[in-house]
């Protein structure tokens, strides 16, 4: 089976413009996470920084992945722009190049929903993430042919949504829907 990164040249696209679509969404998961300076944070498929933008502005110690080189090098030019650090490394989000419990927060704007196999991306959010972490991951809602088309992430998401409010792992759902809309 093939992933994504293999299928669709990510680098390829002009997604600066989608990113300042979805910049009030990444202010809102942000927020919600709430990343203290020096804590660990990690956004997961970075696309062109939104969360690394914002996470970094709130002091955090942040490391920025993405399976497409030229994004990443679109969001480490906008931190730089704006005197900030990060770590940017190109990575499948199935696997994460780092050892367990490496991240106090793990961020992933509309990114992780986009990965071929969901199991072992949820497993990877959850293995990378310490105990009593915090874990912020938005998908499109679960339902209609986007849903259908992209399934991954946000299937297993809506899975967890069915059941209980925390897994057998620990992972607790504390927020099912996130609902936004452009007035243009």
């Amino acid at each position: 089976m093939s992933s994504w990164p293999d299928v669709l040249d990510w680098g390829r696209g002009e997604y600066e413009h989608t990113a300042s679509e979805l910049w009030p969404v990444a202010e809102i998961v942000v927020g919600q996470a709430a990343p203290a300076p020096a804590e660990r944070v990690l956004d997961l498929g970075c696309g062109t920084g939104n969360a690394a933008l914002l996470a970094a502005r709130a002091g955090s110690e942040v490391v920025a992945v993405d399976p497409a080189a030229r994004l990443l090098a679109v969001a480490a030019a906008r931190l730089r722009e704006e005197g900030l650090h990060a770590e940017f490394l190109q990575a499948s989000a199935e696997r994460l190049p780092f050892p367990d419990g490496s991240f106090d927060v793990v961020l992933s704007v509309f990114a992780v929903i986009f990965a071929d196999d969901a199991e072992r991306a949820a497993a990877e959010i959850v293995r990378v993430l310490r105990p009593g972490g915090r874990a912020m991951v938005t998908s499109w809602a679960p339902e209609g042919a986007l849903f259908e088309a992209i399934g991954g992430v946000a299937g297993a998401v809506a899975a967890l949504e069915a059941g209980s409010t925390e897994t057998d792992g620990g992972v607790r759902v504390l927020s099912r829907y996130f609902v936004f809309r452009t007035t243009t």
